[in-house]
């Protein structure tokens, strides 16, 4: 038995990078004056258990200009994706969002002044990985690999992101195809390592009533399927350790037992 598991959507964006006015070396630039800031080309995005990936870029806009820059209607676009996401109390998951996507995708809402964007939950799966293994990278090309889904799509480097901010065709749907692989490998990096990652407490699915039913603390299974494993040791008593019989996930209630029931298993 399952619960409905929340809405879990899975986002990358492509940007172009700062345009600035430098002195020094190309190794070792110093940076007079930036002439334009970083906007972004555009995001994929899928959510949990779909097949299909979705793209926004600019050029799909009838606003667009060839060689002309403007990520207004993507972003009011974007805002639209996670409103609904944070309507419903669901989840956006980017490698390395926290540090990077989420934070430019609000630098752009800021610059362009459009509403602010709702409070939601946020999980990045380079932290994931992170917290239950020590790989030499965490890229996620690297990350991938290791989980055995594939490697990011190979392209021309930044001359694809030059071409898009000239208007090539071609290099607007190469960066589609570059775009929805991050996604599609994300999607897959995260699924199969949710059984093994430990989320904040506030993630568990428990009910608390007297008749209550524990849940299995992996966000994509939540099964009731699972089975008792014995005892965690708390200040006032113990708590039930569980595994799950679908995933395999281990969960701990949060409920106290007390000592003198400490024989219970």
């Amino acid at each position: 038995m399952k619960n409905n598991i929340p809405d879990i959507y899975f986002i990358d964006i492509e940007t172009s990078p700062w345009l600035s006015l430098c002195y020094g070396t190309i190794w070792e630039p110093i940076v007079v004056k930036i002439l334009k800031y970083t906007q972004i080309l555009s995001m994929s995005y899928r959510k949990f258990g779909d097949k299909t990936t979705h793209h926004l870029a600019q050029n799909q806009f009838k606003s667009y200009k060839p060689g002309k820059l403007n990520d207004r209607q993507l972003l009011i676009e974007i805002s639209k994706i996670i409103n609904l996401v944070a309507k419903n109390g669901g989840y956006i998951v980017a490698h390395n969002g926290d540090s990077f996507d989420w934070k430019i995708i609000q630098e752009r809402v800021i610059y362009h002044r459009l509403p602010p964007l709702p409070d939601i939950s946020t999980l990045d799966t380079k932290k994931l990985i992170k917290s239950v293994s020590k790989l030499p990278s965490n890229k996620l090309t690297h990350t991938s690999v290791f989980l055995g889904n594939g490697t990011k799509l190979k392209h021309e480097g930044m001359d694809m992101f030059v071409g898009c901010m000239d208007g090539d065709p071609k290099s607007w749907a190469t960066n589609e195809k570059y775009n929805n692989k991050d996604v599609d490998i994300m999607h897959d990096d995260f699924r199969d390592l949710m059984p093994y990652v430990k989320l904040p407490a506030t993630f568990s699915r428990i009910n608390t009533d007297e008749d209550y039913e524990i849940n299995c603390s992996n966000l994509i299974c939540l099964s009731t399927n699972l089975m008792k494993n014995g005892l965690r040791r708390a200040v006032n008593g113990w708590k039930q350790s569980y595994q799950c019989k679908d995933c395999g996930r281990y969960t701990t209630d949060t409920r106290i037992i007390k000592k003198e029931n400490g024989n219970r298993t």
